[in-house]
């Protein structure tokens, strides 16, 4: 329950933060554009990972799937903290 507390925690705060920096930093002619590949991205792929799971856990077993799947989450998270201008985004 405190982690699941936690998580909820970080989940709302990414929100804010992430919606702060798009309307802050994205033209509002432009702002459903981005919004609507941000939704592609963060929930409309969800199926597919969904559906892969399954076989996935089939195939390698619980431990590894989910070893899998941190590495599918935190391996590209690291990744973008690479690039200058989102490591260095500031307020305008």
């Amino acid at each position: 329950m405190a982690g699941t507390f936690v998580g909820g925690i970080g989940i709302e705060l990414f929100g804010v933060l992430w919606n702060t920096a798009l309307h802050t930093h994205v033209a509002p002619e432009m702002l459903s554009r981005v919004s609507a590949y941000d939704v592609v991205g963060s929930i409309a792929l969800a199926p597919v990972g969904e559906a892969l799971a399954g076989p996935l856990v089939a195939r390698v077993g619980t431990a590894p799937a989910l070893e899998l799947a941190a590495a599918a989450i935190v391996i590209p998270t690291l990744l973008v903290l690479l690039v200058p201008e989102v490591r260095n985004l500031r307020s305008s």
